[in-house]
């Protein structure tokens, strides 16, 4: 499985977590990944596959959708999964 060196997110990402109280959940589940420990975080590469745009759950509602660059994940939305 991809490892990534770091994960960061838009101005707008952050707002989105704060206002529906998902910043601690969000920072669980950026750790998990970071360490390399994707059990039930569901991370994965999204079609079509030469996009290079990744996922993981943040809970059983929540998404985040990135895009990989240099190593590097980019947050730049939080999808409501249902």
């Amino acid at each position: 499985m991809k490892i990534f060196s770091h994960i960061l997110e838009e101005d707008e990402v952050l707002e989105y977590l704060q206002s529906h109280n998902l910043s601690k959940q969000y920072q669980d589940a950026k750790g998990k990944i970071l360490q390399g420990n994707f059990q039930k975080l569901d991370l994965k590469k999204r079609e079509p596959k030469n996009a290079w745009v990744w996922s993981f759950r943040i809970n059983k509602k929540y998404r985040a959708l990135g895009y990989e660059r240099e190593g590097r994940l980019i947050i730049v939305e939080i999808d409501n999964h249902q």
